[in-house]
């Protein structure tokens, strides 16, 4: 099984968005990927670690991270006429481009989690 690290997970985040401003890059991405770490820790109910993260989890977390790393960009006002990141290409219309990339690849993000499905524990109570 190959494992991949925070490190790693931010080079595909890099290579799939563009132009990702400095104040983005480097350690706050990070975090920003580790926070999105968290959350499908606590959305599937198992331990990801940071250094060691299961194959299985990482295009979730790829997703999640690019759609958190082009809300932020919007947030922050960085925006263009059109964007393109890998394959997908958008064009500026009623919104902008980063936002609509965003909400791309904030479900497809989530749709990965949900094929991963979550940990339910059940408890029998004796009454």
């Amino acid at each position: 099984m190959v494992v991949c690290n925070l490190g790693s997970v931010s080079v595909q985040v890099l290579n799939i968005v563009e132009n990702v401003p400095s104040y983005i890059s480097g350690a706050p991405l990070l975090q920003i990927i580790d926070n999105e770490r968290l959350f499908i820790e606590s959305y599937t109910g198992q331990t990801i670690g940071s250094t060691a993260i299961a194959e299985k989890f990482v295009p979730a977390l790829v997703d999640l991270s690019c759609s958190r790393v082009l809300t932020l960009m919007e947030v922050q006002g960085t925006d263009a006429s059109s964007i393109s990141l890998g394959d997908l290409s958008i064009n500026k219309g009623k919104a902008s481009a980063t936002m609509g990339a965003g909400e791309y690849f904030n479900l497809s993000g989530m749709e990965k989690l949900k094929r991963l499905g979550k940990i339910s524990n059940f408890y029998k109570v004796n009454g």
